[in-house]
């Protein structure tokens, strides 16, 4: 009886740190520009533009 006490209790415990360790929409927006190649650096935002131009080229829409 007392083991499952105590096996109830951790997983209430790990239950409650979920809940308290996910990410707020606002978070979750801020870190979505890191999704996008182009915010690391100059060069990367040139090569996605010239991917994006190419792809164009072969399959026009």
């Amino acid at each position: 009886m007392i083991v499952s006490a105590i096996f109830l209790a951790a997983l209430a415990m790990f239950a409650l740190m979920n809940q308290h360790m996910r990410y707020s929409p606002e978070e979750i927006q801020a870190l979505e520009k890191f999704t996008r190649i182009e915010t690391y650096s100059e060069y990367f935002a040139i090569a996605e533009e010239n991917e994006r131009v190419a792809h164009e080229k072969v399959q026009p829409q």
